[in-house]
């Protein structure tokens, strides 16, 4: 089953299907802070320590958020 897509340039599904699956590979992954879901920084995710929550933190890896 082909599933057609209206593509203003005419480019095949399946370049199109390949280009988004590249597209989502090279998302950048970003960690959060368990408690509250904010972004960590770089120094924040080492030391496993919020400074909203101000304490210890699980940070958990989230793709593609902006």
């Amino acid at each position: 089953m082909t599933i057609q897509t209206k593509h203003q340039f005419g480019i095949s599904t399946q370049v199109e299907a390949a280009r988004q699956s590249q597209r989502a590979a090279f998302r950048s992954t970003f960690h959060v802070c368990g408690n509250c879901d904010r972004t960590l920084s770089v120094a924040e995710f080492i030391e496993r320590h919020c400074e909203d929550c101000n304490g210890y933190t699980k940070p958990v890896a989230v793709k593609g958020r902006s």
